[in-house]
């Protein structure tokens, strides 16, 4: 009789907690991972996707895997690097190995992308498939995606993005590449100079300040001086500061705004005569070398306090 007690007893109190859990609300992070993986699939377009991409990594919820392969199926290239880049996030080595194969595939592909004449421009979807894996390799920063860049650097059409990947994941094994690179290819030279001056070489820099200060194209100083902004090395400041004083004004807006990235107070002198200097820019969002040095020295006085 006594055991028959226990029995029931428990068997009221299993079913009592198995109603419980039916009825327990959602967690708020089971709530999170619902949102955030309705929103990267929902987004109209690969590059909104990125944002949410990192914010479901950071939750470190490796049960989130079996919920992201099916996007591994989907037609877009991009899309699925960024499914990749997921499951990289996560520890799984599946993703580095996906993202590898498209940066190695140049098969034929659909595309919306039209030439001038109106026809189909498969090759420019290849092109700039490979490089879109190429920029989530950086992202991902795994050495093991370090052979295949070293060996698109030696592909004109998306050597550019593997030089600026090779530095970010930081891996000096590929400076003879990125040197190379830079003779082979005189148009990517500046983003030779990037991956090698991420990596701490001299001659990177150089490159980059020959470009800063000597190009005939303000498009391509302007990048130069924006790279060592990025990089936020304080050998670059002299260099910097004399483009301050450039002719177009792009260039000298986006002088100052490094300079502010940078935040060496040595800047200080340069950026306070920029004070004067009103021109408004005649191309992207309208600013003046003003507004921009003067958002510098708030950031660098900031710094030294």
């Amino acid at each position: 009789m006594r055991s028959l007690l226990i029995g029931t007893i428990v068997a009221i109190v299993t079913v009592s907690c198995q109603a419980a859990e039916q009825t327990q609300p959602i967690s708020e992070k089971q709530k999170n991972v619902a949102q955030l993986l309705e929103a990267f699939a929902n987004a109209p377009y690969f590059w909104q996707q990125v944002d949410v991409a990192e914010k479901i990594i950071a939750l470190g919820d490796k049960s989130i895997i079996p919920r992201i392969e099916k996007y591994l199926q989907t037609e877009d290239r991009r899309r699925r690097c960024n499914a990749g880049r997921i499951l990289a996030g996560l520890g799984d080595t599946r993703g580095v190995a996906i993202i590898l194969k498209e940066l190695e595939d140049k098969s034929p592909r659909p595309t919306d992308l039209i030439l001038s004449n109106g026809k189909p421009y498969p090759e420019g979807q290849v092109r700039a498939d490979r490089c879109y894996a190429a920029h989530v390799l950086g992202l991902v920063k795994d050495k093991k995606a370090v052979p295949a860049l070293i060996e698109a650097t030696r592909d004109e059409t998306i050597s550019y993005q593997a030089a600026i990947s090779l530095g970010e994941i930081g891996e000096k094994s590929a400076i003879p590449a990125l040197r190379k690179m830079a003779r082979d290819f005189p148009t990517e030279r500046l983003w030779a100079g990037y991956g090698l001056a991420t990596l701490g070489e001299s001659e990177g820099f150089d490159i980059l300040a020959e470009i800063a200060l000597s190009d005939s194209s303000w498009v391509q100083r302007r990048h130069a001086v924006e790279a060592m902004g990025i990089i936020g090395n304080p050998r670059s400041v002299p260099t910097v500061v004399k483009a301050l004083k450039d002719a177009h004004v792009n260039v000298r807006v986006s002088a100052a705004r490094t300079l502010g990235k940078i935040g060496d107070p040595k800047a200080l002198p340069a950026l306070s005569e920029a004070l004067s200097d009103k021109e408004i820019t005649k191309i992207n969002a309208p600013t003046t070398v003003e507004k921009e040095a003067r958002a510098a020295i708030e950031a660098i006085e900031a710094k030294k306090k």
